[in-house]
């Protein structure tokens, strides 16, 4: 209720999508079978996440992001990144979009 009188219901319906969008574009690294496609998804997707959350002024979503990719980076150097530490980065990424409440953040900031 009180998301609603600070967003109109336009707006909530694009943030519903927005983080709809967010979570199906991870989900689909999980079914991408080929090592390489998959990696190079991921960094795209990373990317793009950290854009997003820089646009948003979203910190701490920033920094669980940043972490994953300081993780993907040094698994990278050290060569110790295989599929299943590739699949664990993929599920951290998914666990902090379903964390994401654009709606709650976006409120919480403009007050």
């Amino acid at each position: 209720e009180e998301i609603s009188s600070i967003l109109p219901e336009e707006a909530e319906v694009i943030f519903d999508r927005l983080e709809y969008l967010l979570d199906k574009q991870v989900d689909a690294l999980l079914s991408v079978s080929d090592f390489d496609d998959q990696l190079k998804s991921l960094r795209a997707n990373l990317t793009t996440l950290l854009g997003f959350f820089v646009f948003f002024r979203l910190e701490s979503y920033k920094k669980d992001v940043m972490h994953i990719v300081r993780i993907l980076e040094e698994s990278e150097k050290r060569k110790s990144l295989d599929s299943e530490k590739l699949s664990e980065l993929i599920i951290d990424l998914q666990n902090i979009l379903g964390s994401v409440s654009l709606k709650t953040e976006l409120a919480e900031f403009g007050q």
